[in-house]
């Protein structure tokens, strides 16, 4: 993967610039636990062809793992400037909204009409796509984070009965507890969803802010490395480790942050966002030669 990388960038210098060659490389570096790399190779690509509505659309979906959600929102807007009716761009869009409505705290607070607008465009999607999922599990979260506890409670009974495998709908109903301050149930869904899908990553991510929103860091702290432990994918584990780094940063601990990211660059030695993190450090930069 690090020989492809390193071809694609000299092509790209050699002045090979088609949208193909940005698009592989920036799927390369994301693979290798390099998101900000890959973001920006597609700025790049979207910057010298606004056009490129696959560019747009691979740059939306890396901005919503690291949840910069207005650039969601711009990325989600060129798309459907290009293609009215591109069913991913709108739900994006949708998603991003809702994601910037439920965490604007400021004078310009969210207006009803805001949330109906969502509301509705939600529905249109929902009857336009027969039901996806996705959109599904957006209603119910706009439902929970309105209040409409009662509705967001029957679109979650629904989406349990036909989709029993799905993590996602287990974490919504945990999110829901959590609303009704029914906290001992939440964390035993929130737990649940952990065991029954114990190699994936939002599980553990939930589980673990859950448990940090009530000041239970120690309890925060094993979950997230009991899991990897127990998870086989080095992508995965890379991430819970820096979920954990990023705890560490929070609650002002930073002799152990240094110790653990040091730990996590010994643990990844080909993975970059460890190591980019460590030169943040003070103790880092003071030390050309480690820098």
């Amino acid at each position: 993967l690090r020989e492809a990388i390193a071809g694609w960038r000299k092509a790209i210098t050699l002045g090979y610039r088609q949208a193909a060659v940005h698009l592989m490389l920036a799927d390369a570096l994301s693979r290798l636990g390099d998101t900000q790399s890959a973001i920006g190779q597609l700025r790049v690509l979207v910057a010298e062809e606004p056009g490129q509505v696959e560019g747009h659309l691979h740059l939306a979906r890396l901005l919503v793992q690291t949840r910069e959600w207005q650039e969601v929102l711009a990325q989600a807007g060129d798309i459907l400037r290009l293609m009215p009716n591109h069913f991913e761009a709108m739900l994006l869009e949708l998603q991003a909204r809702t994601h910037l409505l439920a965490t604007d705290r400021g004078a310009s607070a969210p207006s009803e009409t805001a949330w109906q607008e969502i509301e509705t465009r939600l529905g249109q999607l929902d009857k336009a796509s027969n039901g996806a999922l996705p959109v599904k599990l957006l209603q119910a979260q706009v439902a929970t984070i309105r209040g409409k506890l009662a509705d967001a409670a029957s679109q979650l009974a629904e989406l349990t009965r036909t989709h029993p495998t799905e993590s996602r709908v287990l974490l919504l109903h945990a999110e829901l507890c959590a609303r009704q301050g029914q906290d001992e149930d939440a964390r035993a869904r929130f737990q649940e969803a952990v065991t029954k899908f114990p190699q994936e990553f939002e599980p553990v991510r939930s589980l673990a802010l859950f448990l940090d929103q009530r000041n239970q860091r120690a309890e925060c702290e094993a979950v997230v490395k009991e899991a990897m432990a127990r998870v086989t994918e080095l992508r995965v584990r890379r991430d819970l480790g820096l979920v954990l780094a990023e705890f560490y940063r929070q609650w002002g601990q930073e002799e152990q942050l240094g110790r653990w990211l040091n730990d996590l660059a010994a643990q990844f030695p080909g993975d970059i966002q460890p190591k980019r993190l460590l030169l943040t450090r003070a103790e880092v930069m003071n030390e050309a030669r480690r820098a």
